[in-house]
């Protein structure tokens, strides 16, 4: 009945868990589930020993509020919430994990992340509590460990003494870029290599992108000088923040052609004036104008901390330092505000990007066949683009198509919160090997799965050309979810061939992952695939891979199926059907095929491959595995049926 979500209310509050005795237990003292739909826990001034921890547990995100609770000596994590965003505040937490786990462990993911604000707890002796000077370098065992998409304020909280690390950060930065652990006290030991040198830095017991590149930065500025509530903190200065705006205020990822730039810059350490407007200055650059100009912002207001500033673009003039950005359209725009004091006291340059002139394309359907030209790229997509049935999107060489990262505006297709286009027309991108054409994500730091792919879907599944194209970050290449047009009378293949030639991947899944769907030939030649591989589980009888490279160190598969007719009808055509896997380089992979044949012969030639391994490398199985299943219901000849492995390199 669409009643407001958090009316469905868990209270456990004020209760006693006291378990005698010093053998292990092993589940938990209280475990709460909020099944279904969104709803609101309170947890408060429960005090737990000896019975295990707490859990709270949401199918989509809920609410909930932890605090004043006692929980000492439980076997797995004190505290763990999955899918829950709240206020956990004044718990003590000690000798949680046994054997390895944290004090506080709070998990979510893409479609239900979580953001959790941890003040005035007190997390000491947990991660492997029953053997303390057992100490290892993995992200296992500790005080506070955040996962998934969660993002996380934690101010004024003791971290003390805790196995291994006090905090373990294992968000991508792609996802969060910097959890904000300001203002907390961390122990005696760490408290003093902080104060050791400058800031910030590896620090030995917070473990975050020091330790791998690619998560977020664990913010530990302001520490304490002693356990809250007594320790003050180090230093009481922020960083500050710049951003392109609109005349509303909101962010701006493109300013149309005749607009003016406008930003913001939040710093409450330039507030130094209390009684009139402070001001300060920021650089705007662009790919014109590369020194850029350097402009006044003006506080909004006394006491504020808030700038603005606005400046014109000029498409025509070239004079600099003039107070007027030069552009050209599709430029990418830069500011740099110099910091004088950051979280840690330091001067930081800090920088936004937005872009000038970008083609905005309208989510949706298009209506009619459309040419994306060089003349207008970049193109800026913000929501899934629709290819229906009968209709051509062409894209010409030299374009760039740059996509909204984790967003759909339409919140519909495959994935509802990352952008597609979707084709059951005809897509035909063709560029040149001087002209490419480009498919990247339009985030400051893109990443893998900022947008979901190329999907040839539906009913008349679409046809879809790549030929000198680049697609970076994606979830998948391409993925065939439809069947397109029968295929029974044509021999097991339909025209909505996906062919793609002279083209690369990077920064995301398989290049082509499909459904069990049929009839759709497959032609994929002279690529290069990075960190991924092929999932063509399409049944149809006309395949080639030919002259591709599937690079780099991670594991990979390139799987292909194969099938012929299986129609009984005589006017259904029996045809053999073929595949040629030939030329490629395999790094780091393996190459399965799976062949079906009923009603006629198969002719398989898998030749002068290259499959090399480093030393690491365990296929737990063939590196080469051919798989040819002939029913032979018509009685074809027997030896119609060819499998040919000739000429191939596996080391």
């Amino acid at each position: 009945n669409n009643y407001v979500s958090d009316s469905n209310t868990v209270q456990i509050s004020g209760n006693s868990i006291q378990r005698a005795g010093t053998n292990d237990f092993y589940g938990r003292a209280i475990q709460v589930g909020l099944g279904q739909e969104s709803s609101r826990a309170i947890v408060t001034f429960n005090t737990i020993s000896n019975a295990g921890g707490i859990t709270i547990n949401s199918d989509k995100n809920s609410y909930a509020q932890v605090k004043s609770n006692s929980i000492d000596s439980s076997y797995y994590n004190g505290l763990e919430l999955h899918r829950v965003s709240g206020i956990i505040e004044a718990n003590t937490i000690t000798n949680a994990g046994k054997w390895g786990d944290f004090g506080i462990y709070l998990n979510s993911d893409f479609n239900y992340p979580a953001i959790d604000t941890l003040k005035y707890n007190t997390v000491s002796n947990c991660g492997y509590y029953s053997n303390p000077n057992s100490t290892t370098t993995s992200a296992s065992r500790g005080g506070l460990s955040i996962n998934g998409y969660t993002q996380v304020v934690a101010n004024y909280n003791n971290f003390v003494d805790n196995n291994s690390f006090e905090v373990v950060n294992n968000v991508p930065a792609a996802s969060v870029s910097q959890q904000n652990a300001k203002f907390n006290y961390w122990g005696t030991t760490t408290t003093a290599e902080i104060a050791t040198g400058g800031n910030p830095k590896n620090l030995t017991k917070v473990y975050d992108q020091y330790d791998v590149s690619s998560l977020g930065f664990v913010n530990y500025g302001g520490s304490l000088n002693a356990a809250y509530p007594n320790g003050t903190p180090s230093s009481l200065t922020s960083s500050g923040q710049l951003t392109f705006v609109d005349r509303l205020g909101g962010l701006v990822l493109n300013y149309p052609q005749g607009d003016t730039l406008r930003a913001k810059v939040v710093d409450a350490d330039r507030n130094l004036s209390s009684s009139a407007l402070d001001t300060l200055s920021v650089r705007f650059s662009s790919e014109k104008e590369t020194l850029g100009e350097k402009i006044t912002f003006t506080e909004t207001g006394v006491n504020t901390g808030v700038f603005t500033a606005s400046m014109l673009f000029s498409e025509t003039t070239a004079v600099a330092a003039d107070g007027v950005l030069q552009v050209d359209r599709g430029n990418k725009l830069t500011g740099t505000y110099v910091d004088p004091t950051d979280d840690f006291g330091n001067t930081t340059s800090l920088t936004a990007t937005s872009y000038y002139g970008l083609t905005l394309v309208t989510s949706g359907s298009l209506t009619a066949n459309t040419t994306w030209t060089a003349a207008n790229s970049p193109y800026l997509l913000t929501g899934d683009v629709i290819v229906p049935q009968g209709i051509t999107l062409t894209v010409e060489p030299g374009v760039e198509v740059r996509i909204k990262a984790i967003t759909d505006d339409l919140s519909g297709g495959d994935d509802v919160n990352r952008i597609e286009i979707r084709v059951e027309g005809q897509l035909s991108a063709k560029g040149t090997a001087q002209d490419s054409i480009r498919f990247v994500s339009n985030a400051q730091i893109p990443a893998a799965g900022d947008w979901y792919g190329i999907v040839s879907y539906g009913s008349y599944s679409g046809k879809v050309t790549l030929k000198y194209c680049r697609l970076n970050n994606y979830v998948k290449g391409i993925s065939v979810t439809g069947e397109g047009s029968y295929g029974y009378y044509t021999g097991y293949v339909n025209t909505d061939t996906i062919g793609v030639y002279h083209s690369k991947f990077y920064a995301g899944g398989d290049a082509i992952n499909t459904n069990s769907v049929s009839y759709h030939p497959v032609m994929f030649e002279s690529n290069k695939v990075y960190d991924a591989g092929i999932y063509d589980n399409i049944n149809s009888s006309y395949k080639r891979y030919v002259d591709n490279s599937f690079l780099g160190s991670t594991n990979k598969v390139i799987y292909v199926r194969l099938r012929n007719n299986g129609s009984t009808s005589s006017s259904a055509l029996k045809k053999t059907s073929r595949l040629l896997i030939q030329g490629n380089t395999i790094v780091n992979g393996r190459l399965t095929v799976d062949n079906n044949s009923s009603r006629a012969g198969s002719d398989i030639r898998v030749v002068s491959n290259s499959l090399q391994a480093n030393s690491s490398y365990n296929t737990w199985g063939e590196f080469m595995y051919v798989y040819s299943y002939n029913v032979n219901y018509n009685n074809y000849v027997s030896d119609s049926n060819t499998v040919q492995i000739s000429g191939n390199s596996i080391q």
